[in-house]
């Protein structure tokens, strides 16, 4: 097949943009969330670097009771598919408005009935803070289903 330069650039970018739309991920088996990248599009509630850190969502006693009420708030959250919930794991993905961008939630429950969270957008550099105000938002709701301490 002979491509035209313009259209073998068109394609090796879109290429590029799909090898760096994939997520990077804990998973349901981690014993912690995998770290922020360097860029400020991403908050980490285990992360001590301030541009990143962020509360983790303290559950009433039993957590374990609480978590399954938890993947219901996360799911009822617009534009979000909860990709995968364990007993103390949680994926989902929040499309943009535009549905052009993809974002990765994760909660990870601990044994002192915490839920850890990591909301990290999959490309670009700067988030204008749309994942720190994401894991806000799902805090507030959380809060108001008197699911948190």
């Amino acid at each position: 097949m002979n491509l035209t330069p313009r259209l073998a650039s068109l394609l090796a970018a879109l290429a590029l943009a799909a090898c760096a739309g994939q997520a990077s991920l804990a998973g349901p088996g981690a014993a912690r969330l995998l770290p922020c990248p360097s860029a400020p599009h991403c908050v980490n509630s285990e992360d001590t670097d301030a541009r990143h850190a962020i509360a983790a969502f303290v559950l009433k006693q039993p957590a374990a009771q609480s978590w399954p009420q938890v993947v219901e708030v996360v799911r009822a959250m617009e534009r979000t598919t909860v990709v995968e919930a364990n007993a103390r794991y949680l994926h989902a993905e929040i499309a943009s408005p535009w549905h052009f961008y993809t974002d990765d939630l994760e909660l990870l429950l601990d044994a002192a009935g915490r839920a850890q969270v990591r909301s990290a957008s999959r490309i670009g550099y700067y988030d204008f803070d749309v994942n720190r105000e994401r894991v806000e938002n799902l805090r507030r709701r959380l809060a108001a289903r008197d699911l948190l301490r």
